[in-house]
């Protein structure tokens, strides 16, 4: 169910969090997931009133708030993975921008005509 996940990612581990104040494992954990990935994406992404963060800066901002913001286990795999998930998210970005090597015709479009 996503509901929780997405009701519970503002709780925080040490339970200072909302709407319920929930703390630790009470938290479900997609909801712990959800507000480390989150996190990272607003720390590595450009905003107008700041720039981005690289990952390794951002991986460190996380990580000094495990245990008090964030699971400690959900932390953990951040980092084992933060390098590797960007690297991934890049190449789908550059795939989606890349021009499409096939045509396909526009309904009531002769085959070889475009748009």
């Amino acid at each position: 169910p996503v509901v929780p996940i997405v009701k519970h990612h503002h709780e925080k581990w040490n339970g200072g969090g909302y709407p319920d104040g929930l703390r630790g494992e009470a938290i479900p954990m997609g909801a712990r997931i959800l507000a480390v990935a989150d996190a990272f994406e607003a720390l590595i992404t450009q905003r107008e009133y700041r720039a981005a963060l690289p990952v390794p800066d951002a991986v460190a901002t996380i990580r000094k708030e495990s245990g008090i913001l964030f699971d400690p286990a959900v932390v953990q795999a951040l980092e084992k993975r933060a390098e590797a998930m960007v690297a991934a998210a890049e190449q789908i970005r550059r795939e989606r921008n890349r021009p499409s090597t096939t045509e396909i015709p526009l309904p009531n479009q002769p085959k070889g005509a475009s748009a």
